[in-house]
């Protein structure tokens, strides 16, 4: 019985240690999407001004 409880400890670990793998890359996601909303949020700031100037 304890050999077939030890791959299963294993895979606890190893889950744990994937989730905080995710973890880490969903904060650089995280991150990445706060920069490109920043950045989108600047080209249509930047596309509004231009299409003012064209309607002017």
């Amino acid at each position: 019985m304890s050999s077939l409880s030890e791959p299963c400890r294993s895979n606890i670990v190893t889950s744990g240690s994937l989730f905080m793998i995710l973890k880490h890359v969903r904060k650089v996601l995280w991150q990445i999407c706060t920069m490109l909303t920043e950045v989108t949020d600047l080209q249509v700031f930047l596309s509004r001004n231009a299409v003012r100037s064209i309607k002017c």
